[in-house]
């Protein structure tokens, strides 16, 4: 019988630690520390004192926040308590200086932060629960876990894969749990910065089968915007919801960053609509100063050369033209800025000339720089062997930015900046720049204005990401995708010809010219693209430029890097036309947005609201 007890008691010694493992998994220790941080009401810290941009500044009393931490702003309304205020954002400490915190707004929510907002310690935040464990619902330490969170009455919304599509009318927080070899690790992750509130690990000896690496980066979809009424809104009949959701290409009020953006939009929001039916195929253009008489010009690029426009008595009128001499052109980009500082604008085109190499289709960089003396156009620089792209940096000033292509791709090293030799009446040598250093392509990113280490990059999946610069992270994503550019190709030859069957073989490729990404300092620091909806170019035999009946609707958007987030913060009208490119015109206090169409009939330049 003795002999019977211990090997029942060694088969128990043996045994116990797996099964206590999969049953004995607490979770004492991470609710102490969210009921620690988050109290069950709310709690007033301050208010608002200052605001510029997405920073702000408030006072305290007694001991300062520390930096990092976060908290959740209510909109002030008069007469409505503490509890009832809505959320307005939420900011996160950055520094201290005297009895002031400066913080960075890190996500707007259902309103626009304003002076005299409360801030507030937020409490009962919602939990995003996510975990990168296969078969979670029988893992029993998940399912420890999500019940332990439920009976605090914490709202839990389980992710699944690693996209969360966030509340705006409430702060939240990511739990993640996520198994390795041999331990469980559980983290508290601020949903807006993405920083490490809270970590712990856990000693887990059984096989745990996992579908992701552990730190899976979690990525946010697209935010759902609580539609807030407004005062002295535009009257409507009786019978017209008053809460209605907002329709596709109506301005999204819930996501504002500024009132800028709500300038901007109340200059587009009159009842004029112009239209102007040109006669050529264009495939860019922009509004700019070109021979000095201070009226605005609107300029047309397409493979045969620059057209120049002015709008007189509503009709838009030609004036003149330069043709480039050469009938394997392809017009690839167009821009313009004041380049020797006379007060005109140059034109800044970059052009591709096809060639035929060893039977082999290809193309080569012949750019241009174009001034107007005058009654005529006179090149200030040919024959560039550049893709050239006008960006606004950091502080407004507008930049020339060059890049040269590759034998067997569109983009090839580093970016460089041009300068125009006034001394020597020619372009001065190429010097690196610095902010685009390491980026594929001149026409892809915009600089984030308030912050020297992040940029963002439109990608080739049609999205936009937020890098920080020096470990080429991603730290945003936006919340859609833009849609292919596919409207101007030109050939580039392949470095090993493809086989396709017998004698037949391709030695070629087609490559598109990227859409037009536009930083706006005036508008907020807003960046612009064509979101394209409208199916791509037909591929019938050649590629050629064909007129679109397909389904879908093109828009101009802008989106804008907001804590971890890119929100598309405005978004035009969707129209069933083929959006080509577009050019703001800036008249005393009147900005429009002049887009370049091609619908059945042809081409045409209009305003779009």
């Amino acid at each position: 019988m003795k002999r019977k007890i211990i090997a029942l008691l060694v088969v128990l010694l043996f045994l116990s630690p797996v099964c206590l493992k999969a049953a004995t998994v607490k979770w004492d220790t991470l609710t102490n520390f969210l009921e620690a941080r988050f109290p069950p009401t709310f709690k007033k810290v301050s208010q608002i004192k200052e605001k510029y941009k997405d920073r702000v500044v408030f006072r305290f009393k007694g001991q300062p926040p520390k930096r990092g931490t976060e908290y959740l702003v209510l909109s002030a309304e008069p007469n409505v308590p503490l509890y009832l205020q809505r959320p307005a954002g939420v900011i996160r400490v950055e520094s201290i200086f005297g009895q002031e915190a400066l913080a960075q707004v890190m996500a707007v929510l259902g309103q626009k932060i304003a002076i005299g907002d409360n801030i507030v310690v937020p409490s009962a935040p919602v939990i995003y629960l996510y975990t990168n464990i296969k078969d979670k619902d029988v893992f029993e330490p998940y399912h420890s876990l999500r019940k332990k969170l439920l009976e605090k009455n914490y709202e839990v919304v389980e992710i699944k894969g690693n996209k969360v599509v966030p509340a705006t009318d409430r702060y939240g927080i990511v739990v993640r749990l996520e198994g390795g070899k041999n331990y469980l690790v559980c983290k508290v992750q601020s949903l807006y910065s993405k920083d490490t509130l809270f970590a712990q690990t856990i000693k887990y000896t059984q096989e745990i089968a996992t579908e992701a690496p552990v730190g899976q980066n979690i990525i946010l979809a697209a935010r759902q915007p609580v539609v807030v009424p407004q005062a002295a809104a535009v009257p409507v009949t009786p019978a017209a919801p008053t809460t209605a959701a907002p329709q596709a290409g109506t301005f999204k009020q819930a996501q504002l960053p500024s009132t800028t953006v709500s300038d901007f939009k109340k200059a587009m929001a009159s009842t004029e609509h112009n239209f102007y039916r040109v006669r050529e195929d264009y495939k860019r253009f922009v509004i700019c100063e070109v021979d000095g008489d201070r009226t605005p010009d609107f300029v047309f690029l397409n493979d045969r050369g620059i057209f120049r426009y002015t709008l007189h008595d509503n009709q838009l009128e030609y004036i003149d033209k330069y043709t480039f001499n050469n009938n394997d052109i392809v017009a690839l980009h167009l821009h313009a800025m004041d380049l020797d500082g006379d007060g005109k604008d140059e034109l800044i085109v970059t052009l591709a000339e096809k060639l035929i190499v060893l039977d082999k289709k290809d193309s080569r960089l012949v750019s241009m720089i174009l001034t107007h003396e005058g009654t005529a156009y006179a090149p200030m620089a040919t024959e560039l062997p550049y893709y050239l792209r006008v960006i606004e940096d950091r502080s407004g000033k507008k930049v020339l930015l060059a890049q040269k292509k590759g034998p067997y791709e569109p983009f090839d090293g580093d970016i460089y900046e041009l300068h125009w030799d006034s001394a020597n009446g020619t372009i001065s040598g190429p010097v690196l720049y610095e902010p685009a250093r390491d980026i594929y392509s001149v026409y892809q990113f915009n600089l984030v204005p308030d912050n020297p280490q992040r940029v963002i990059i439109l990608e080739p999946n049609h999205y936009v990401n937020g890098y920080f610069t020096p470990e080429e992270r991603v730290d945003a994503t936006s919340d859609i995708d833009f849609g292919p550019f596919k409207e101007v190709p030109y050939p580039i030859k392949l470095e090993k010809d493809e086989y396709r069957g017998g004698f037949d073989k391709k030695t070629f490729k087609f490559v598109f010219a990227p859409r037009r990404f536009e930083l706006h300092l005036e508008y907020d620091g807003q960046s612009f693209l064509i979101n394209k909806e409208r199916e791509p170019e037909n591929l019938v035999g050649k590629i050629k430029t064909v007129i679109k009946q397909g389904k879908g609707k093109d828009s101009i958007a802008a989106v804008k890097w907001i804590g971890n987030q890119i929100p598309t913060t405005w978004e035009s009208k969707r129209i069933s036309k083929d959006l080509l490119d577009f050019s703001f015109l800036h008249q005393g206090t009147k900005d429009m947005l002049f887009v370049l169409v091609r619908d059945q009939k042809g081409y045409a330049v209009e305003t779009i609201q």
